[in-house]
């Protein structure tokens, strides 16, 4: 165990340096200092693999090399205590192996508890599990993806000590492994299960079930979006993909892509919002803020998004694991580029369960509910249990004002039949610093049928009792 506490420009680790610097840790910090514990020989499932898969062999040819130089040495017309020289140097580079264990840093910014990087043999960055940079908040900045995590290399620790840290698992390429897709598809599982498969595992499965090319398909290739799209399904996910290709029919030859399913901030926003991850494809990397040069498609892992004065969506909060984690796409882009004209894919996995798309339950909404301009929409993909908590047990969401319910309508949604998974679609006033509850529609996220309703102003609610037969109610028949 070896602790450091410096000032951050002087830091041992530049790898983490840098990963912080550029993901805005010290946006608005004067001065700020470093307190970093190396917790060393952390065995490391993912690194194990990396190395018995793609690192042996480069150990081998090492040793098959000093094997080889060994004879030419035995035959070569040198003095002697030449050749002892050159022999030890020779078993020198025999002896090199790559440990399949990593060490955990523990960081802290003027005595803030960020969390923990884990650093590979060559201490280099591999994972990051860090809270989002301190100027990152509501009510602008939503990192809905966030919980809390303990990973499964957790070391014993004192009584009390934990390595739980409430962020979004953030995982850095490593090209020799393999590139962006693979790398965003791993950080997209981490945060939907907690024993998603390494890297070298993910790679050797989609070869086996998902890309074309099978074991002749090279790791460095990038993943295409139907590929990415395969692998969630065979991983035991659904999915709704949204993009910009030109879809045409077989048959006939007619486009068939449909406005509904491009990738808009809309689309985005509804999944990301419902602690869902989404896998986006950008045409450019020139027209990402934090790259600078670049000229190539990239994929990156939505965990989020940002709200404008009016309570409404105009950014994306996203983990680019090339580079930095924690990085806000949000127009203005470079050359005038909106964020529809950059992202040409979206890909957002949900339970199997769930067949209803976010748009088509989101007309179903809107057309049984009478909106005005002012009113925000919040869409929230959940399961059935958080519906009977908000409206049958009156759990109160805090962001909202004055949501109290009438005992009856709690009642009567604590029996009420719901879909395993639904959408709800909270619909709010945004009223200075205050939100104002407008009201709720559910959807059926498994058939697509309202589910129930809630109207306080006109005091009126609706639900399905357990036959699904609809009723409809006043809140002064509860009293």
């Amino acid at each position: 165990m070896r602790k450091c506490h410096t000032s951050f420009s002087e830091c041992d680790y530049p790898d983490v340096r840098d990963l912080l610097s550029g993901a805005g840790y010290f946006h608005g910090l004067s001065e700020y200092s470093c307190h970093c514990m190396r917790k060393n020989s952390v065995y490391s499932r993912e690194w194990d693999r990396e190395y018995r898969g793609y690192f042996s062999h480069e150990c081998e040819g090492i040793h098959i090399g000093g094997s080889m130089l060994k004879m030419a040495l035995d035959r070569a017309n040198i003095p002697q205590d030449e050749k002892e020289k050159i022999l030890r140097i020779i078993e020198q580079l025999e002896a090199v192996s790559v440990d399949n264990s990593i060490s955990r840093l523990s960081v802290s910014i003027n005595d803030d508890k960020l969390g923990y990087v884990d650093l590979t043999p060559f201490i280099q960055v591999c994972d990051a599990f860090l809270k989002p940079p301190h100027w990152m908040r509501p009510p602008t900045y939503y990192i809905t993806c966030a919980k809390p995590y303990i990973p499964e290399t957790t070391l014993r620790y004192n009584r009390g000590e934990t390595d739980e840290v409430n962020c979004v698992p953030y995982i850095k390429v490593n090209p020799v492994i393999g590139v962006c897709a693979q790398y965003a598809m791993r950080m997209a599982l981490m945060i939907l299960s907690p024993k998603a498969p390494t890297v070298p595992e993910l790679i050797s499965e989609a070869i086996n079930t998902a890309l074309s090319g099978g074991v002749e398909r090279e790791s460095g290739i990038g993943w295409h979006p139907d590929e990415i799209h395969h692998f969630f399904e065979i991983s035991g996910y659904g999915v709704f993909r949204y993009s910009r290709s030109q879809l045409r029919c077989d048959n006939c030859g007619r486009l068939v892509s449909d406005i509904r399913m491009v990738p808009s901030i809309e689309n985005i926003y509804a999944f990301v919002e419902s602690g869902l991850p989404v896998i986006i494809g950008v045409r450019n990397t020139k027209y990402l803020p934090w790259w600078g040069d670049g000229d190539e498609a990239h994929a990156l892992v939505a965990i989020g998004h940002t709200l404008d004065s009016n309570g409404r969506v105009d950014g994306i909060i996203v983990h680019d694991e090339s580079m930095y984690p924690y990085q806000i796409l949000k127009e203005p882009l470079m050359s005038g580029k909106t964020l529809e004209d950059v992202i040409f894919e979206a890909i957002a996995p949900v339970p199997r369960e769930v067949t209803v798309e976010y748009q088509v339950a989101r007309s179903l909404a809107t057309q049984f509910f009478d909106l005005d301009e002012e009113d925000v929409i919040r869409p929230i993909l959940t399961d059935s249990n958080q519906i009977k908590k908000w409206l049958g047990e009156g759990t109160r969401r805090r962001h909202l004002e004055t949501y109290d319910l009438p005992s009856g309508v709690k009642e009567d949604y604590l029996s009420a039949y719901m879909d395993r998974y639904v959408w709800l679609f909270e619909i709010r006033k945004e009223r200075d610093d205050k939100r104002e509850y407008v009201g709720d529609v559910i959807v059926g996220a498994i058939n697509p049928s309202i589910l129930g309703f809630v109207m306080p102003k006109k005091r009126i609610y609706g639900f399905r009792d357990d036959s699904r037969k609809p009723h409809v109610k006043y809140f002064d028949d509860t009293v």
